[in-house]
């Protein structure tokens, strides 16, 4: 089972500079401008996965009842199910955006898109941090406001870079790193992942990064991959510091 330790040392900030992050994203984050879309129609699908109550691995966000969606208007909504966001929250959720696990991360499932949903305690926004080829990158300018429900979030459906025809697949965790309090609940716990497919008319927005310089003596692969992967933050600082 994964622990705190384990999530610390994915990310290169402690718990109390995620919190300090938490408190601060409603200075930072909200009023971002929002990428233009590119679909115009789509088909609707919807997905649900019921995860086991009280299977949290400590205290924090219990992922119960999960749904994902595409409308006719290419609006893709992800609806957690939870009962609220505290600051000391998070959600991530992990896209395998072609459903090829051949593509991406080949730690994670072939994961290609992250988003990290988190609230300043009024409100939520979400981030996405598209696979590199190494790694995972923030992109501070595309943030996420319209949320359906606690800890979800809805979003042009091209925006996520989700090729049109295809079935892409999600893997979903809650993560509270308090100053006292830990938790972590994933979804599913284990075998395949959940599925919505996925078709409208339109171009998938997939951004460009410069190519990855080499580096010596890169360490195999874990034959084990585990949830969560913390993404590297974005340099955001205290307003107050």
């Amino acid at each position: 089972m994964i622990g705190e330790d384990d999530v610390v040392a994915l990310s290169p900030m402690s718990p109390r500079s995620l919190a300090v992050l938490c408190g601060a994203v409603g200075a930072l984050l909200f009023g971002a401008p929002a990428a233009q879309a590119a679909c115009t129609a789509s088909t609707p699908s919807n997905t649900t996965f019921t995860d086991p109550a009280n299977d949290v691995e400590g205290v924090g966000p219990d992922l119960t009842k999960l749904t994902l969606s595409l409308d006719a208007t290419c609006t893709f909504a992800f609806n957690p199910g939870l009962s609220g966001l505290t600051v000391e929250d998070w959600v991530f959720t992990y896209i395998d955006r072609d459903g090829n696990t051949a593509t991406g991360d080949p730690e994670l499932f072939g994961t290609d898109l992250l988003t990290l949903t988190l609230s300043d305690g009024r409100e939520t926004a979400t981030v996405l941090a598209p696979w590199d080829g190494t790694d995972y990158v923030l992109d501070e300018s595309n943030i996420i406001e319209t949320a359906p429900a606690p800890g979800g979030f809805s979003v042009p459906v091209d925006r996520l870079g989700i090729p049109p025809g295809t079935t892409p697949a999600f893997r979903v965790a809650t993560v509270r790193l308090g100053e006292t309090d830990f938790g972590i609940d994933v979804a599913p716990d284990s075998g395949g992942p959940i599925t919505l497919p996925v078709n409208y008319d339109g171009t998938p927005i997939i951004p460009t990064f410069p190519a990855p310089s080499p580096q010596p003596n890169p360490e195999p692969p874990s034959p084990n991959p585990q949830l969560p992967i913390v993404p590297p933050l974005p340099a955001w600082r205290d307003k107050d510091s």
